[in-house]
């Protein structure tokens, strides 16, 4: 679902707007060749446990950096998972609720939602949302998370996007798994 850049690889960081500015997630996205050892057309998602009762507290701001080689400061001891970068999208009519926090961000004509569903100890779900008015299907690695995106109560509604979501198989595990999409 995230876009790759132009290199072989893209990071995203995206940490809350507390005072200590922590790390919410890393991901890592994979274009079209393989990053030893990370394979292509994979996002590999790092979820910071330690940050999740800041969902819904503090507004997100992402980062990114492109790169040819495999980074080397990626957590070993947070939540990890893998989602295929090809999500499945799917049309909507608003967003009733999303059953966890809804983040919001508008820029660069997308009004881009993510719905996070946690428990105390890992993320259980994250559904992406393109809520332009006039919204197709968007480019399926075409979602690039730029900026803040802000905590808000939802339901959005009247909306008509498009969604794709994931979520680890089994949220407690500390290997790296992969289930919907």
């Amino acid at each position: 679902m995230l876009n790759g850049g132009e290199k072989k690889r893209r990071l995203y960081k995206a940490m809350f707007t507390d005072q200590d500015t922590t790390t919410f997630a890393k991901i890592l996205v994979i274009n079209g060749h393989d990053v030893d050892p990370f394979k292509t057309h994979t996002e590999y998602w790092y979820v910071n446990g330690a940050s999740l009762s800041l969902l819904g507290q503090q507004s997100l701001t992402f980062e990114h950096e492109d790169g040819d080689d495999a980074p080397s400061n990626l957590p070993t001891d947070w939540q990890a998972f893998t989602s295929p970068k090809f999500g499945t999208w799917t049309v909507l009519k608003g967003i009733a609720g999303c059953g966890g926090s809804l983040y919001f961000s508008g820029y660069a004509g997308y009004d881009l939602c993510f719905c996070i569903v946690a428990s105390q100890q890992a993320v259980t779900s994250l559904v992406c949302y393109d809520i332009r008015l006039n919204a197709a299907l968007p480019d399926l690695d075409n979602v690039t998370p730029d900026g803040q995106f802000r905590s808000i109560p939802g339901p959005i509604g009247g909306a008509i996007g498009t969604s794709t979501s994931y979520a680890p198989a089994d949220p407690t595990a500390s290997t790296t798994r992969y289930a919907g999409g």
